[in-house]
């Protein structure tokens, strides 16, 4: 029970060890998406994406999209440790979408 706890508790302290944002575009005013926000992003081999793309007009619902956050929150982090136990080549990462304020 403990070596569980010590497990998830270095899940949860690495959470946030990786992100990156891809700037698209600059803006005075922005806003994080409703639809995507820290979604997860799932990657065979840290390469090849097994999700669905990004959709950056849908999650801006019309506004311009200025930057896609990737990153490792803590449920990702948790979903790395339990499935990387058993599928050591698929990892999930947090995206988030960041839009021209309305």
């Amino acid at each position: 029970m403990s070596r569980i706890v010590v497990l998830i508790g270095v899940a949860f302290a690495s959470a946030g060890c990786f992100s990156a944002t891809i700037h698209l575009a600059e803006a005075p005013v922005a806003s994080r998406s409703p639809v995507v926000d820290g979604s997860f992003h799932f990657n065979l081999l840290d390469l090849i994406e097994i999700s669905d793309p990004i959709d950056l007009n849908a999650a801006c619902a019309g506004r311009q999209p200025l930057a896609i956050e990737e990153g490792l929150g803590p449920l990702g982090a948790l979903f790395n440790l339990v499935v990387g136990n058993t599928i050591p080549i698929v990892t999930a990462m947090n995206s988030s979408v960041i839009c021209e304020a309305p």
